[in-house]
């Protein structure tokens, strides 16, 4: 059994009891792939009340839309099979991103802050939550962005994980480093460049990520000119994604039909205004200026490109001594807010032996209309087989065929 036969058996299940029970129905093959999984349920009962209070806190986000998680592993559901208690190490961080890197500037330079900021932060102090900066680093070094900006809310951040809680506690809370000026930029000049050296790959493949995700935005935007019918839409996306990128991207694609449908009956079947505000980040792709909407798709490319890094981190396992690390990230950015909830997922799927996580999304394809509306050939073992053994995909060239397309479509739309 591959890796994506046991993606599509987890992909049957409702909630974490059923995903359990998969793992148990498949066990050897679990173990033969090195899977783990993290499975999300609405309704199970709070085990881990740490995740219950970081999600508590305004601005913290991560795939899950629920605090309420299971840890599956071979050695965890073993035991649970017998009835034993396994030992389980979870490990976890908070990092910040561009716009609370910015607020926490200001915060050290006495400028006002967003309501609650402050607050936040003493909050990560007084509970001693664990603070990360890999993510702000990675996201900003793959954006080809090392400013002076960028240094300086390193630095802020360096401060904030290094708090010299003694100074803290006997001046009112104010946050201070136990390291002079000095050695705070010296230590994030080191950070930095380990980071280039260390995590390379990793920077790369978020550049890759970018540029795919522009790709199905492209695809997206394109698809609502072209097509009025869910069944057009939904075989012109899956067939992009099959035979051009060699990848079916579930969660995206799922996110694609749910906002072609909400897009052609929102001022029909919605009257709250609320309701209509749904998907507002592709709003800023309906402008005429060709230079601003590829602007506009880029940095919401980025938001898309930041949820699947956000993955990445869930196999990293910063600490080597735990079981699982679950990643949150800290952002007022409403964009990139509204992404992460369109990008929930019910389970997660780690599989360490082909290096790849899989997210399985919280709302389902309907597969129903696989056959229906004849893509089923898109989904047979042949064809997931056909795409592994032909990744190689000129990402550029795509890229830049759909630019001309919607260019074109463009100057005959808005004349």
């Amino acid at each position: 059994m591959k890796f994506y036969e046991l993606w599509y058996e987890f992909n049957k299940s409702h909630n974490a009891k059923e995903s359990f029970e998969i793992y148990s129905e498949n066990y050897n093959e679990c173990v033969k792939n090195q899977l783990e999984v993290i499975s999300c349920d609405k309704n199970l009962p709070l085990n881990m009340p740490i995740f219950k209070e970081i999600l508590g806190i305004n601005g913290i986000k991560t795939i899950f839309e629920y605090p309420n998680l299971s840890f599956f592993s071979p050695s965890i559901v073993k035991g649970m099979s017998k009835g034993e208690r396994a030992p389980l190490a979870i490990d976890y961080s908070i990092s910040f991103e561009v716009n609370t890197a910015s607020e926490l500037y200001k915060y050290f330079n006495n400028k006002k802050t967003v309501d609650g900021f402050v607050d936040t932060l003493h909050l990560f102090i007084d509970r001693n939550y664990n603070l990360d900066p890999m993510f702000y680093m990675i996201e900003n070094i793959a954006k080809g962005e090392e400013t002076t900006d960028f240094y300086k809310n390193m630095i802020c951040i360096k401060k904030l994980m290094t708090c010299d809680i003694e100074h803290y506690e006997k001046s009112e809370k104010e946050i201070k480093s136990i390291f002079s000026d000095e050695e705070v930029e010296v230590l994030v000049t080191k950070d930095i460049e380990s980071l280039k050296n260390r995590f390379k790959s990793i920077i790369e493949e978020a550049q890759k990520q970018h540029l795919i995700m522009k790709i199905i935005l492209l695809v997206i935007y394109l698809g609502n000119l072209k097509y009025k019918e869910e069944k057009l839409f939904f075989k012109y996306m899956i067939k992009f994604m099959a035979e051009r990128l060699k990848s079916i991207m579930l969660r995206e694609f799922i996110i694609a039909v749910n906002y072609f449908n909400f897009e052609k009956e929102k001022n029909k079947i919605f009257k709250n205004t609320d309701e209509k505000k749904k998907y507002e980040i592709f709003n800023k792709l309906n402008v005429k200026e060709d230079a601003v909407f590829f602007k506009n798709l880029d940095n919401i490319a980025w938001d898309f490109t930041l949820v699947r890094q956000l993955e990445m981190f869930f196999s990293s396992k910063p600490n080597p001594k735990a079981d699982f690390f679950v990643p949150f990230l800290f952002t007022y950015d409403k964009g990139l807010q509204e992404v992460m909830k369109m990008f929930y997922c019910k389970d997660f799927l780690i599989f360490h032996k082909d290096k790849r996580t899989i997210p399985i999304p919280n709302n389902n394809i309907d597969t129903s209309k696989l056959e229906e509306y004849d893509t089923q050939e898109y989904f047979t073992e042949q064809a997931h087989i056909n795409r592994i053994n032909n990744e190689y995909v000129d990402y550029e060239t795509i890229f830049e065929e759909l630019k001309l397309e919607l260019i074109n479509k463009n100057s005959k739309r808005f004349k």
